[in-house]
């Protein structure tokens, strides 16, 4: 129930896959700074990954990274597996 009523509000009908409308939870807490925290998608390629519904996914995920990063005032916390060579990730670059 709770999954099929989040997918009409993030408007994933028609078998969409990712949805770039975001998901708010608001913390209130006495004597708390304000602080934000988006979890972002991650960018992951896979060999199975070929056709054009995954690569407007991957278009998707990666336009939404960029917008979050662009505020001078984000910290980034980028999460990289560990068997992951990280001089060639794109999360990266774009960071």
């Amino acid at each position: 129930m709770l999954i099929k009523e989040s997918d009409k509000l993030l408007k994933l009908e028609g078998g969409k896959q990712i949805s770039k409308t975001p998901i708010h939870v608001k913390i209130q807490w006495k004597d708390f700074m304000d602080l934000t925290l988006i979890d972002l998608p991650g960018i992951t390629y896979s060999q199975k990954m070929k056709g054009e519904n995954d690569k407007k996914v991957i278009d998707i995920i990666r336009e939404m990274i960029k917008e979050q990063v662009q505020d001078s005032k984000c910290i980034i916390l980028l999460v990289v597996a560990a068997d992951v060579d990280v001089g060639n990730t794109e999360a990266v670059d774009i960071a």
